[in-house]
């Protein structure tokens, strides 16, 4: 990761990248919570799904970014999961940014709570709604 995000950001850097940052490509799959270890979030290309029963909040963009301060997911709209049962709760049409973390094996998707910590996602098994890996 950290490799790919040098190289990424060496490009990006470059005159003419706009703001800065730059696109790379997270693996497609389901990403499931490290805590719970129940599937969470579907991403195929810069489409999103929210797995989770009960939420209120289904479709998301999302594209993964980096620039020279790090990697992020940018997700849109915005979104928050709970804790207690991993729903995803809209907070509104804006982007929300979930920093990407590298961790042995993978990378980790860090997903805002609505208690003010994060959840980190990691990519598993097939998706299916509410399953654990």
């Amino acid at each position: 990761m950290r490799g790919t995000a040098s190289a990424l950001i060496a490009i990006c850097l470059l005159p003419g990248c706009g703001d800065g940052s730059g696109t790379f490509a997270l693996p497609d799959g389901c990403y499931y919570s490290l805590e719970g270890n129940v599937a969470v979030l579907s991403i195929r290309g810069e489409e999103g799904t929210i797995v989770t029963a009960g939420s209120d909040l289904r479709s998301v963009q999302v594209r993964p970014r980096v620039d020279q301060d790090g990697a992020w997911l940018e997700a849109r709209p915005a979104f928050r999961l709970e804790r207690r049962d991993f729903r995803a709760v809209a907070e509104g049409p804006g982007a929300a940014r979930f920093p990407i973390e590298p961790r042995d094996g993978g990378q980790a998707i860090l997903a805002p709570l609505s208690d003010g910590g994060r959840m980190e996602l990691r990519l598993g098994a097939v998706c299916a709604p509410g399953s654990a890996r």
